[in-house]
């Protein structure tokens, strides 16, 4: 049903037109913190309140101390920055293919393109990454790029408005405005009101804190419970300089391989009870650690986890979480160079409707083993499936002659109807068949092992007995 309305209705008010809530432009916006003066400032709650004066270098601080932090956040960027990607053109005229071919001899030719797009996934890490083009101009006049550089965060500020900032000496608060199509930014879980975006390392902050004090609590308990104490035992009336001297000689234990005491004084070791303590801090980090990797990562057992775990089924579901992850960091990358790079580097060169795009392929590989099995289910179904079909689907070649085949091996042959074993081939199959048990009994003890011995024994005897 369609709804009609009258005309006055229809018209749009002067206020439903404009932006009425915009940001920091009345008192209470500004008492939350979030804006001081034309400067947005950071409200991720760990920056305001646990790094002090370092800022966004306490996730750096993280990232390089805490080596599950690292490997995982790597393994998040390298994910994305290992795909293949290409440049579609925007529409079918000539001028869209000729712009979109550009796009890529250029991206081609930038020096280390990919550490580039890894520097701009640090977004992932710490809300939002910056990069300065060094635009230049080409041997056949148009205007390429030299090379990309990534800039460090805290070297910049938004504004109300979302406008970037650069920070210099003569204005270190406000900072100074940057030129148009210069900086790329790539903020990572941002929004309107949020221009400096929320990284993942504020979320795994206070696991950080809790692994680096308990790896201290954790060493001082190694230190005194890992090693045993030394007792000395001196008789009544030892002098001052004797006891002494058996003292030095017990701290020389810790470093020595052998010591010297009088036959009158004694050295015991007296051992640590306190042994469960050990496991008790082991098992601690090893929960901070995945909690650590399962913020990063979405999941657990490709790191580790699944090495105890050992599920299959669980692995594939957890793949899946990986790549839903994938998939998000590789879209918001190709927004960036799609809706920024690309777009300023064709404006510069061509008049288009429709601007190419970097196209990511984050489609997951296909696993040949459920394909393999599915056309032999089809093959024996009936369904004529092709040689060339195989060969390209598995990518085996053409033989090069006839010694260049591999031959199946020949496997064991169905009966047909009505055939019977001879007395030899079934007396054959029966010692096979007892020696698999015989073996699979050894692990399993003496006992195990009467009890299959008997069985293979009485089944031998009624072999033998077997006519055809």
């Amino acid at each position: 049903m369609r709804i009609h309305f009258a005309d006055d209705q229809m018209r749009l008010a002067p206020e439903q037109k404009v932006e009425i809530a915009a940001v920091g432009d009345d008192s209470f916006a500004r008492s939350l913190g979030f804006y001081s003066g034309n400067v947005a400032l950071n409200p991720d709650p760990i920056l305001r309140g646990e790094a002090g004066n370092r800022g966004i270098a306490l996730y750096e601080e993280m990232e390089h101390k805490d080596p599950t932090i690292f490997s995982d956040l790597q393994t998040r960027k390298l994910a994305v920055v290992g795909l293949d990607w290409e440049i579609v053109p925007g529409g079918q005229e000539p001028g869209d293919q000729e712009a979109a071919a550009f796009v890529g001899d250029v991206l081609d030719g930038i020096p280390g393109f990919s550490e580039d797009l890894r520097q701009l996934l640090d977004a992932v890490g710490k809300g939002y990454a910056v990069a300065e083009i060094l635009w230049s101009a080409r041997a056949d006049g148009r205007i390429g790029i030299a090379e990309i550089r990534s800039r460090h965060q805290q070297r910049f500020v938004f504004t109300a408005a979302n406008e970037l900032r650069l920070l210099r000496d003569a204005n270190t608060f406000e900072g100074v405005a940057v030129p148009p199509r210069k900086f790329l930014v790539h903020t990572s879980q941002g929004d309107h009101e949020n221009p400096y975006g929320r990284g993942v390392l504020s979320r795994v902050y206070w696991y950080y804190w809790f692994k680096k004090n308990g790896v201290k609590f954790w060493a001082l308990f190694s230190e005194k419970f890992g090693s045993p104490t030394v007792i000395g035992k001196h008789p009544p009336g030892t002098d001052d300089a004797q006891r002494r001297a058996l003292l030095s000689a017990l701290e020389a234990i810790q470093q020595e391989t052998a010591i010297t005491i009088p036959d009158t004084m004694k050295a015991e070791l007296l051992e640590a009870q306190r042994r469960t303590g050990m496991d008790t801090y082991g098992e601690f980090i090893g929960f901070l650690d995945r909690g650590i990797t399962k913020a990063i990562l979405g999941q657990t057992l490709t790191s580790g986890e699944g090495e105890r775990s050992g599920s299959l089924a669980l692995g594939r579901v957890h793949a899946d979480v990986r790549q839903d992850l994938l998939e998000a960091d590789a879209t918001s990358l190709q927004e960036v160079l799609n809706g920024q790079l690309i777009r300023w580097l064709v404006d510069w060169n061509f008049i288009v409707q429709s601007h190419p795009q970097l196209v990511f392929k984050v489609d997951p590989p296909e696993d040949l083993d459920a394909a393999a099995l599915r056309d032999r289910n089809l093959q024996a179904m009936g369904v004529p499936i092709p040689k060339s079909y195989i060969q390209r689907r598995y990518g085996i070649p053409d033989p090069e002659g006839p010694d260049d085949i591999l031959m199946p091996a020949p496997g064991p042959q169905p009966l047909a109807p009505g055939q019977a074993f001879t007395e030899s081939e079934a007396l054959d199959r029966i010692l096979r068949d007892t020696d698999k048990l015989l073996d699979a009994a050894a692990a399993r003890g003496a006992r195990a092992m009467d009890q299959l011995t008997r069985r293979a024994l009485e089944r031998v005897k009624k072999a033998r007995a077997w006519t055809p």
